[in-house]
């Protein structure tokens, strides 16, 4: 989610991927909860799924777009044909990790009295660097200016994709009560963005935690639009997009539709994003291979896109080996102390802290 010239060559929407591990391995509604409230990563139930399931979805989708993201479906289309395998070997190293990192930590410290000022305190205190809106956001911090103006304040980038593609911890966090994610998720926004920039950030909030208590991608994509402001630009895109597919049987129709409609917006904003996750979920029949290869028709930030779209079928089923297993157990970030992780150990962590709201 970066100016194309200026993004990390290795990007992995890699802290999806511990929200996968906690969901993916997960059998739908029961076992994912299951898994949350008793520390447990149980098998896949589908078969040929790894048992490395949850992190590695989102983990997964990170490393599928990251060759690919920028690009328009057709140009990615003419070089790759139909996309339904990593494009080259797939790497966890990402700059979008990080923010998830950090709120992570603000969480664990502060549980649910956390504020908006002590998600920037730990931004301050970890992130060296960022794009767009977040590096925005910092030389805000950094100068004095706390949120919600750290987001606001002179950032031509406050509406892009930064929130929507990081809210899926705020429903991680929050599994099946989705207006507790949206409440993190807002917290967690202003930091580097404001209004319909945030507002995304709390749709994909919404559609992780209502992942744990749904089976079915199309209705967890109409009732998450019940937690944005429905006065918003944000609502209002939302509503047209699902409009869209409502009426459209055909994908492909529904993809040039979208392309149209969104052509005058960077390929970092939240909105043409947004509708190639709608998009993925709707047609995708909760296959993630087939769902990511609509992503990758789609173009655009398909990386963060795919982490999204990843993380909520992960919560639903399964992951299939091909997608798990050249992942591993270990996510690399750029932040001190934090250059190796393990996936497992997070999805625990993860898993402990959102057993403390029950």
């Amino acid at each position: 989610m970066r100016v194309w010239q200026y993004r990390l060559s290795q990007k992995a929407c890699a802290w999806l991927a511990v929200e996968m591990l906690l969901r993916c391995a997960c059998s739908p509604l029961i076992t994912s909860m299951h898994c949350l409230l008793h520390r447990k990563i149980p098998h896949a139930h589908t078969s040929g799924s790894s048992a490395l399931p949850h992190g590695t979805k989102q983990l997964a989708g990170g490393a599928f777009g990251t060759a690919i993201e920028g690009y328009t479906g057709q140009r990615i289309s003419e070089i790759y044909g139909d996309v339904r395998s990593y494009v080259t070997d797939p790497e966890t190293m990402n700059d979008d990790v990080v923010y998830e990192l950090a709120l992570l930590d603000a969480f664990e410290s502060h549980g649910r009295g956390l504020t908006s000022q002590d998600i920037a305190d730990e931004w301050l205190r970890q992130i060296p660097f960022g794009w767009s809106a977040e590096w925005i956001a910092i030389q805000n911090l950094r100068g004095g200016l706390m949120p919600p103006e750290s987001g606001s304040y002179r950032n031509p980038y406050s509406d892009w994709i930064g929130v929507q593609m990081r809210g899926m911890i705020c429903g991680m966090l929050a599994p099946g009560r989705p207006l507790e994610a949206v409440r993190l998720a807002h917290l967690d926004g202003v930091v580097s963005h404001a209004a319909n920039g945030v507002y995304g950030g709390m749709y994909t909030a919404a559609l992780t935690a209502l992942a744990f208590v749904r089976d079915d991608p199309r209705v967890v994509a109409v009732e998450a639009t019940g937690y944005v402001p429905q006065g918003s630009e944000y609502a209002a895109v939302l509503h047209e997009c699902l409009d869209m597919v409502t009426r459209e049987s055909d994908v492909s129709s529904a993809l040039a539709w979208a392309e149209q409609r969104f052509e005058q917006y960077n390929w970092i904003h939240a909105y043409p994003n947004m509708a190639a996750d709608i998009i993925s979920l709707w047609y995708g029949g909760r296959d993630m291979t087939e769902s990511f290869a609509l992503l990758a028709r789609a173009g655009l930030d398909i990386d963060c896109n795919a982490g999204l779209v990843g993380t909520v079928l992960g919560v639903m089923g399964g992951v299939p080996s091909v997608w798990a297993d050249p992942i591993g157990d270990r996510l690399e970030t750029y932040i001190l102390g934090k250059e190796r992780l393990s996936i497992h150990a997070l999805a625990e962590r993860t898993a402990r802290l959102a057993r403390g709201m029950f």
